[in-house]
């Protein structure tokens, strides 16, 4: 494994961030440019600098920056959030460019099917026109890295002066069908719809699926209309993808002049213009498409031995959706289905009558595929959501999936599944209407809020392997959903690492959300997506997931569990998250349709789990991840760590955890982070608490990763992983400084920027 980034890939963000430096300086002037020129380099010198000089530094900065007049904090704050959005495009540049040289194979391991959740958390704040530009600058790159730099040169310039007219992030707080219309634009490109069919047609089964628009639970702007737009928008780029592949099949079939063909295939298109918009009974209308193009497909295999790409792709596309839509999966709260009266009066039940007049005689799966209940902890909460279905619906077809969030409903899930199976109707249903399938989803991000990311992945772990012995028990095929987001914090990371510690059914159906920017990161190239499938499907099951090797580690996780809720719980924290952090801010940020934050008194169990973690990511501390990890260890005997380092080399749950903190760790800065602490508005005596705190705390953290593994670098299973860290962060600061300024200032558009700029640096919001 290389040791350092490539040369090929250092020269292009070098070059790359020259072209930015040259734009900067013809539209800012000579003066503009070589003040950010120069803060630039003092922050790469900051690089492998100790604390305290590095907070010298940024005091001093800090002072300086405070002195500008606000148009130049607003330039700074540009300049340095497009080039790290710049250095990403380089890096996505550089991923595809290789992907294309290797040609990699595809090897097969577990995993037979896999499914994607598009979701629409409040994890992307950029406007959808620099998010354009980057996609074209990234196709620049990748053909300056085939052709040479010099080619590409005007090219670039030309985007890069367009990027910087042009406004970084949302102006106004998005409304459900802009965050749909967002996610589709992407997913849907015309090259990556290809590559997933081709994929589908070589039998590695990708499906779509998306939250937006169905996904009820505490948003009040979900309803209905959003559930039909939300499939209108799919409907659009998915018939633009029929049309064009109909016209690849006209231009080929004018060689072939049989009016039997011409006659057929024109009806074929005429029934495709009935199906512009989604409305009742779009069933009915997309069975006579079917029934068409089956007909065509007929005739042609009657004529010839071999089969155009173009009706291959159409036949596939029908498969893989066979609405023409994204499915939706609608999700609502089981205790707002509790506390109805009336099953009629809720909005998730007229949502479920919606599906079933859009779907008509036909199967309302191809337009909703499951029906989710959030926090679910009683068997009678699932058997109350099925018979509202079914009420809706008129039939059981649309599953029912419990999402197991807490700490305390997962580690009870196993009972819950137990019960409804026992449940000899429930049973039926499942066997009749859901092919013997059960879907159970789990929850990361609120299991570690409440709890620390180490016991949260521990019970998640456990859960899977009991409710799938209960399943096996009750010849049930489990599915299960696995609600993870990009951040280590809510169960993100390397593929090889998050399935490393799964069941055999959990590997056997890859099923994720991907959410806000990971969309973008996956979807960035069609060789990219084609990659992450390749690395999905082929992981292989660890026979060492077992709850066995969880238990070695049981008294260690105990501890940080401890250790991190007592900090929560102390009279300080809160105070601390507010005026420390962007907390206060976040429903100014206009980064999603849903609300940022619940209403009522501030507790850390009513803080939304996004933007929690958005809290800690801004201020470079990444807090619930590693606390009380080195509390933990501390208190650990001789006996228990020796066992703890058998646990790190022979459980993968167990070992999987260790490299995610380390990376996590590696990414930690906390220089920043008592900047922030310093120049917030917290007494002295707070502020000397928890300087002293989390200092101790990341030390003992530190010591903990080197007495596991031997290694002092925290990044030694992947060392080019810590270059690419320490070239990049350095070049957070100076939007970390703007951050602190636009809060004490309540200067909005600037702290907008610096949101995005950071979470473009750190490559996650939430």
């Amino acid at each position: 494994m290389a040791s350092e980034l490539s040369t090929e890939l250092t020269s292009l963000v070098k070059w790359s961030v020259a072209r930015l430096g040259w734009v900067l300086k013809q539209e800012l002037g000579p003066a503009s440019y070589h003040r950010i020129e120069k803060i630039r380099k003092r922050m790469a010198s900051l690089r492998h600098q100790e604390i305290d000089s590095t907070k010298k530094v940024l005091s001093k900065l800090l002072v300086e920056m405070e002195q500008l007049v606000p148009e130049k904090r607003h330039e700074i704050a540009r300049a340095f959030t497009l080039m790290l959005e710049l250095i990403n495009a380089c890096e996505n540049a550089y991923r595809t460019h290789r992907l294309k040289q290797k040609n990699i194979p595809f090897e097969s391991g577990t995993t037979e099917k896999i499914y994607l959740v598009l979701t629409a958390h409040p994890t992307e704040a950029r406007s959808p026109a620099n998010i354009e530009i980057f996609h074209q600058i990234q196709t620049v790159l990748i053909h300056a890295l085939k052709t040479g730099l010099s080619e590409s040169q005007a090219e670039l310039d030309s985007l890069l002066e367009i990027a910087w007219k042009t406004p970084i992030v949302r102006l106004k707080k998005p409304l459900v069908r802009d965050e749909a219309e967002h996610l589709y634009s992407i997913v849907l490109r015309h090259e990556n719809l290809s590559v997933l069919l081709d994929l589908n047609l070589a039998y590695i089964p990708v499906l779509i699926r998306s939250w937006v628009g169905g996904d009820k639970d505490g948003h009040p702007g979900v309803n209905p209309s959003t559930l039909v737009e939300s499939l209108q928008l799919s409907r659009q780029h998915l018939l633009g993808y029929l049309n064009a592949q109909i016209h690849e099949v006209d231009q080929w079939s004018n060689l072939f002049p049989n009016q039997d063909f011409r006659t057929c295939f024109k009806e074929f298109q005429r029934q495709t213009k009935v199906l512009a918009h989604v409305r009742e009974n779009d069933g009915e209308q997309l069975r006579t498409l079917k029934r068409q193009f089956v007909k065509l497909d007929h005739f042609l295999g009657r004529q010839f031995h071999s089969v155009h790409k173009s009706i291959l792709r159409i036949r596939a596309l029908f498969e893989v959706f066979p609405g023409l839509v994204i499915p939706l999966e609608l999700r609502e709260d089981s205790t707002i289905l509790t506390a109805a009266k009336k099953a009629e009066t809720l909005a998730i039940f007229k949502m479920l009558k919606k599906v079933r007049a859009i779907a008509g005689q036909q199967d309302p799966c191809w337009y909703a595929r499951g029906f989710i209940i959030s926090m679910t902890q009683t068997a009678e909460h699932l058997m109350l959501a099925n018979r509202i279905a079914k009420k809706a619906t008129g039939g059981y077809r649309i599953p029912i999936v419990p999402l197991f969030e807490t700490k305390k409903d997962l580690i009870e899930a196993p009972l819950v599944v137990e019960k409804i199976f026992r449940d000899a109707k429930f049973r039926k249903i499942v066997r009749s209407s859901w092919n013997d399938s059960f879907e159970v989803m789990v929850g990361y991000s609120d299991s570690a809020k409440d709890a620390g990311v180490l016991p949260s992945r521990l019970v998640i772990s456990s859960a899977m392997l009991k409710i799938e012995t209960v399943c096996k028990r009750h010849h049930v095929r489990v599915v299960f959903f696995q609600g993870s987001g990009g951040s280590v914090d809510r169960g993100g990371g390397p593929i090889q690492d998050q399935m490393a510690g799964w069941g055999k059914s959990a590997v056997q159906t890859y099923k994720a959300t991907l959410q806000g920017e990971m969309v973008e990161r996956t979807f960035a190239h069609p060789d990219i997506f084609k990659s992450q499938v390749y690395k999905i499907a082929g992981v292989c099951w660890e026979k060492n997931a077992n709850i066995h090797g969880l238990r070695d580690i049981e008294k260690l996780s105990q501890r940080i569990k401890a250790h991190y809720q007592l900090t929560l719980s102390h009279d300080y924290f809160i105070d601390m998250i507010q005026k420390v952090t962007p907390y206060s801010f976040l429903s100014a940020l206009k980064m999603g349709s849903r609300p940022t934050k619940r209403t009522g008194t501030l507790l850390v169990s009513a803080l939304r789990a996004i933007p929690w973690i958005l809290c800690w990511t801004q201020t470079r501390v990444l807090f619930p991840t590693w606390w009380g990890v080195g509390t933990a260890w501390s208190a650990s005997s001789t006996i228990e760590k020796r066992e703890v380092r058998k646990a790190y080399h022979s459980q993968a749950t167990f070992r999987a955890y260790v490299h995610a903190l380390s990376f996590t760790l590696a990414k930690v800065e906390l220089a920043v982070w008592e900047t922030y602490l310093q120049n917030s508005k917290l007494d002295l005596k707070q502020k000397e608490y928890f300087l002293k705190l989390f200092r101790k705390e990341f030390r003992n953290t530190k010591k903990f990763i080197k007495d596991i593994t031997g290694k002092s670098n925290l990044l030694w299973y992947r060392p080019w992983l810590g270059k690419s860290i320490e070239l990049r962060a350095t070049m957070i600061h100076p939007l970390n400084l703007l951050e602190i300024l636009a809060q004490k200032d309540n200067d909005l558009p600037l702290l907008r920027v610096c949101v995005t700029g950071i979470a473009s640096g750190m490559m996650t919001t939430g």
